[in-house]
């Protein structure tokens, strides 16, 4: 496993997950457990041409089902947010964590994320139930997405969505003229 290259990097919290459960999914494919590796190249091309790029000592340690990457800075914690429904970026600059505290910051992260993961639609229903129902349950490589994005004018609901591969649907948008949004 590549716990060793990340000794120092991430919490030893997230390296035991990655050896007990590998980098896999939780509540039935709502968020994922990543191999930073598998996403280093997909998160750098999404902040291109953004205040973000090349940040260093960024790695993704999570996605959620509807492809929102959460972004772990060394030493730091959840620092980034890439969200490709709503083709934004949201960036939290945190300052250095106290080494004792990775730990538990790192719990309270992934408690945070599994809350945060689903998605709701007009009528405040949440998505994911409805999509798991009408598309079946995702592949590592998968994710639920509207076939008319949020940002340009698609409405939040199940008929306009589908299952598509996450890599080929954010390459399609950071092809698109029009960068995300950098919120802070």
């Amino acid at each position: 496993m590549m716990r060793e290259a990340y000794r120092d990097k991430l919490p030893k919290l997230l390296l035991e997950n990655w050896e007990k459960y590998g980098f896999s999914a939780f509540s039935k494919g709502l968020f994922w457990l990543t191999d930073p590796e598998e996403y280093h190249g997909l998160m750098d091309d999404y902040l291109k041409g953004t205040v973000l790029e090349g940040k260093p000592h960024l790695h993704v340690i999570a996605r959620s089902a509807f492809g929102k990457l959460y972004v772990w800075e060394e030493h730091h914690g959840l620092s980034l947010e890439l969200d490709f429904l709503r083709h934004q970026i949201y960036y939290t600059p945190k300052e250095i964590l106290n080494p004792s505290m990775e730990n538990e910051t790192m719990k309270e992260t992934l408690k945070m994320i599994e809350k945060q993961s689903d998605v709701y639609d007009e009528d405040h229903q949440p998505l994911f139930p409805q999509a798991v129902e009408k598309f079946g349950i995702l592949q590592d490589d998968e994710m639920y997405g509207f076939v008319h994005p949020l940002h340009l004018g698609g409405e939040n609901r199940i008929e306009n969505m589908k299952k598509m591969n996450l890599f080929i649907h954010v390459d399609i948008q950071k092809n698109m003229e029009i960068p995300p949004v950098v919120v802070v």
